[in-house]
């Protein structure tokens, strides 16, 4: 159907890889990149009939009027139907628009629903094709601007009455999932004082969160979505308890604190009622700027068409933090990575060469260096490597911990890319948090400076 909509309003139409329904028509201009709009049509039980859809008939619309009112645009136009925005079913969100940015990983290609069947199979039946998925990756710089409008879904803009929204940002999500494990004992039998219940603990961490994110305000938005308790019966102490949690906020140093927040406080947890918690970092999407001028231009269309505007941040993902991955702000920490290089200058970053982050920690007479490596262009790294000057790593971290009241920042598996930028998050938490703890300098090493 969109298809037909698309052809209609003059559009050459395809369906790539991804399983991304592509329309275009051209500009005067051939040579000149894109300007693309679009959104997703896949939605979520009771997500109502204007989630992702919206978008999609907004820029065929836009695309119409075009061709109503016989204007040719300099520049071609394009409007995408992302596949698979939401990733109910196989849990993997984004597919199209990361397969357009070429960022999925083994996960994605792997993925399978909750019956075992593989994406391979359903990513054909819409003209996708798994095997050349690789092909739907478009080259940097290929689109000159991506527009995408969608509801709010959220009451800010309603409780104002303000029909639009200029979004500032895309805020960043981070999930986690705590495995909590006490003992399982019966439940008329065991007395309190000897109880290890891992509900009881998995509901202080809860609240724990709800108030990491309201009274604290530590970052934006804090949610646990999911609890599993095990052996689930109403006369058994709980044994192990399973949760989700997720963090959200358009600022990157906030997620990191968030995080840093959620180790301290289930160790808080873990040691006062003698229970294990394991924390597993599943998901983190890192917050995308919108550039300022492309705010400045829905403003200024709103205006024209006497339409009052609020500027808030979306808290919502959506298929534009991928396709701004792959060109702007891909670009963007491209060069913020160049400019904190230049700050040691006998240091040269080679191109796809391994680099990492050096956090050096005083606190107490004593010294920490902490690394971090990984291949920039990876999704993970490959793992972290400490070591301390005049002291055991041990020592200098559990001080850190205690003095500073925060966790060390650096865990095995993080992208390169984003090791300064969390090297830095802890040198601003820890310089706040304590006089004890002093984080002094950071540096970016090339691949021979690495031990």
């Amino acid at each position: 159907f969109a298809m037909s909509l698309m052809r209609r309003a003059g559009m050459d139409t395809r369906i790539d890889a991804g399983g991304n329904v592509i329309g275009r028509k051209a500009g005067s201009g051939p040579r000149l990149p894109a300007i693309a709009m679009g959104s997703h049509t896949d939605t979520v039980p009771s997500g109502g009939k204007y989630d992702g859809a919206l978008g999609v008939m907004a820029a065929i619309e836009c695309v119409q009027t075009l061709t109503d009112s016989n204007r040719e645009l300099r520049h071609p136009v394009e409007v995408v139907v992302f596949a698979n925005e939401e990733g109910t079913r196989f849990h993997r969100w984004l597919i199209g628009s990361r397969a357009m940015a070429g960022m999925l990983e083994d996960e994605d290609l792997n993925a399978v629903d909750d019956d075992g069947v593989g994406l391979g199979p359903c990513l054909a039946d819409i003209g996708g094709d798994l095997t050349r998925i690789q092909e739907a990756a478009r080259k940097s710089g290929a689109l000159a601007a991506y527009f995408e409008l969608h509801i709010e879904q959220g009451p800010t803009l309603h409780q104002s009455g303000t029909p639009i929204g200029v979004v500032t940002a895309i805020t960043g999500r981070a999930v986690f999932e705590v495995e909590i494990t006490g003992k399982a004992n019966h439940a008329g039998t065991t007395p309190m004082s000897a109880r290890h219940d891992a509900l009881v603990s998995a509901s202080r961490l809860v609240l724990a969160v709800q108030r990491l994110a309201g009274e604290s305000e530590v970052c934006r938005v804090a949610t646990t979505g999911t609890i599993q308790a095990h052996p689930n019966a109403v006369n058994v102490i709980p044994g192990s308890v399973r949760i989700g949690i997720e963090f959200r906020d358009p600022e990157m140093d906030a997620l990191a604190a968030a995080e840093s927040e959620l180790r301290r406080a289930a160790a808080a947890v873990a040691a006062e009622d003698g229970v294990g918690m394991e924390i597993h970092r599943q998901r983190f999407t890192p917050p995308v700027p919108v550039q300022p001028k492309l705010q400045a231009m829905v403003e200024e269309a709103a205006r024209q068409c006497g339409l009052a505007t609020e500027k808030l941040p979306s808290g919502a993902g959506h298929d534009a933090q991928a396709i701004a991955a792959e060109g702007r702000i891909r670009n963007a920490a491209h060069t913020q990575r160049h400019a904190q290089i230049r700050e040691a200058a006998d240091v040269k970053r080679p191109v796809g060469g391994l680099i990492s982050a050096e956090l050096i920690a005083v606190g107490n007479g004593k010294v920490a260096i902490v690394k971090i490596a990984g291949q920039p262009e990876n999704a993970f790294g490959v793992g972290t490597e400490r070591r301390a000057v005049g002291v055991s790593e041990h020592t200098v971290i559990a001080n850190a911990e205690r003095n500073a009241g925060i966790r060390e920042a650096l865990r095995p598996g993080i992208a390169a890319a984003d090791a300064e930028v969390i090297a830095r998050a802890a040198i601003q938490r820890w310089n706040k948090a304590a006089d004890q703890i002093k984080v002094t300098s950071i540096k970016i090493l090339a691949p021979d400076h690495i031990g």
